[in-house]
């Protein structure tokens, strides 16, 4: 019977692509996971700003003047290393223009 002498078998060839593929598929899913993660963490800090705008005028009849003041009052946390946070307001009785976005970091640009 002849066996070939080449050092891969079909077996080890089937193997190596077997687990590239397998790598491929799952560092396409930690990719996926973690822009859903980012995009996630925005809409959080947005919606936890506007509830607090709202709280501030059912308590205090007026919508907050700064972002600072939604951070000291009530309690939320803007990491401005993340994100930028663009708080316009009008009049203390017309709800405030609340954009929340993401920084770019050093690997994006």
């Amino acid at each position: 019977m002849y066996r070939s002498k080449s050092k891969f078998s079909f077996a080890t060839i089937f193997n190596i692509l077997l687990f590239t593929v397998i790598g491929v598929i799952l560092l396409l899913s930690f990719v996926k996971i973690s822009y859903q993660s980012k995009a996630k963490g925005r809409e959080i800090l947005e919606q936890s700003i506007n509830k607090a705008v709202v709280t501030c005028y059912a308590s205090e009849g007026r919508y907050p003047d700064t972002l600072e003041y939604i951070e000291k009052n009530y309690h939320v946390k803007v990491d401005r290393s993340k994100y930028d946070v663009e708080y316009n307001i009008f009049a203390s009785n017309i709800y405030p223009d609340i954009t929340v976005t993401e920084k770019e970091t050093e690997n994006e640009k």
